[in-house]
């Protein structure tokens, strides 16, 4: 990733396509809940239910790529050597390093991946995304509230070991 692509996801503040954007495995991981609209025309509770979750899947989908913004008082070399001391701690598995990007794969069940962690530092600032991997066929964006605690997780451990960091 080139210096202008990351000036541009930070401006956008969302992140581009990548290979969890991946039609097929989209469509099979919404497939069953269009399967639960046809098995649920008898039973109105269970259909509005359905159509709920529906448009929280879509809602999720499309809001899973913006970036958050973690305020903090160290510059970016600051908040490169936090990330990396986090991800050693923390035992991250590391997918790419270019610059100020990183992202981790964050084991789940059994140690394999369950969510891939984008952090990108700034001065004063981090940014972070945390998505879904999902099955090998099929991904929701959402993971019925872990994906919340894992993000709350991560921003406390950042917002926890900044002030060691800065006051060394």
């Amino acid at each position: 990733m080139t210096e202008i692509e990351l000036l541009n996801i930070i401006k956008k503040r969302e992140l581009p396509k990548d290979e969890l954007d991946a039609f097929w495995d989209n469509f099979f991981g919404f497939l069953p809940l269009f399967i639960f609209i046809i098995l649920s025309k008898n039973n109105i509770a269970f259909l509005i239910v359905n159509l709920i979750l529906i448009f929280y899947t879509f809602y999720c989908k499309f809001n899973e790529k913006k970036l958050i913004t973690i305020v903090t008082p160290l510059n970016e070399a600051e908040n490169i050597s936090l990330i990396e001391n986090i991800a050693e701690e923390q035992q991250w598995k590391i997918k790419t390093k270019q610059n100020a990007l990183y992202e981790f794969y964050i084991p789940f069940l059994f140690n394999q991946p369950g969510h891939k962690l984008t952090l990108i530092a700034r001065d004063n600032a981090i940014l972070l995304n945390l998505r879904n991997i999902g099955s090998t066929k099929g991904r929701m964006p959402y993971l019925f509230g872990i994906d919340t605690l894992n993000e709350r997780k991560i921003i406390g451990l950042i917002n926890s070991t900044e002030y060691k960091i800065y006051s060394k």
